[in-house]
């Protein structure tokens, strides 16, 4: 059990919201499942806060947990390389279906949902990066959720395109970019960011600009606000791969299920 992490303070958390929701009969099935959380996730998960926000969405009889996922990118040694694009199982979504296998045995009446990424479609950049129009893209991800349903419908779990899911999610986002490229305080982040995933902007375009680069950044910011302030909305649990704007769902409260494994 990670050693930062005051059990005791959990215990009684969970004990006296069990007793505010009227629902003793959870208590222990949410702590179990805190701990069988703890043992498999991230650092990103693995603290008081976090798990708080975590036990909240596990009194539900059902909690729902999505894992965003990456449509099929060329990839090498286990990292993206954006050179072509396929309609397979992803490498994230190979990764996320592994770590969720780990999920289920502490959560066992956990409900699942893959969300695939269809609107990268529409970044001019990454269908010039895999040489692949947005119409041929658009058909690619239809196949990569099929090919992910096969391989998850056996565990009763669901994959489906994010813009189906989240209504309104493109303007959801140009909303939360409005909203980061507002804030001075944002600033000195976005820009650590950006030289953080300089090499990935590399290899969709070598000859991005800085400026080009922090607008991606601010945009891919605003992707996982928007995502996280649906997902709190729902009260639902998001499981995500490691990445520097993990810190982004903490601008919105949302409950985040770290999976520590690096596909950038």
């Amino acid at each position: 059990m990670p050693p930062l992490i005051d059990w005791d303070r959990l215990t009684s958390f969970v004990a006296k919201e069990a007793k505010t929701r009227g629902r003793p009969d959870r208590s222990t099935v949410v702590l179990d499942g805190l701990k069988g959380i703890a043992q498999q996730a991230g650092d990103f998960s693995c603290n008081r806060q976090m798990l708080v926000k975590i036990a909240k969405v596990l009194f539900s009889d059902q909690p729902v947990l999505i894992a965003p996922c990456c449509p099929d990118y060329g990839h090498r040694d286990g990292r993206y390389t954006f050179k072509g694009l396929g309609g397979g199982v992803s490498l994230l979504a190979q990764k996320q279906i592994a770590f969720l296998d780990l999920v289920c045995a502490a959560i066992p009446k956990i409900s699942i949902m893959l969300m695939m990424a269809d609107h990268e479609a529409d970044d001019e950049e990454i269908c010039r990066a895999v040489k692949t129009p947005r119409a041929d893209f658009l058909k690619l991800i239809d196949q990569s959720i099929e090919a992910t349903r096969a391989v998850v419908a056996p565990r009763g779990w669901q994959v489906e395109c994010m813009t189906h899911v989240i209504k309104g999610l493109v303007a959801r986002e140009q909303e939360a970019a409005c909203w980061i490229a507002g804030q001075d305080g944002f600033r000195c982040r976005l820009t650590l960011d950006t030289i953080n995933r300089s090499q990935m902007y590399r290899n969709i375009n070598a000859s991005l600009t800085k400026e080009e680069m922090l607008q991606r950044t601010i945009r891919t910011a605003a992707q996982y606000v928007a995502l996280g302030r649906y997902a709190t909305e729902q009260e639902w649990l998001v499981c995500n791969h490691t990445t520097v704007n993990l810190s982004w769902y903490l601008q919105v409260q949302t409950a985040v299920l770290h999976n520590p494994v690096c596909v950038y």
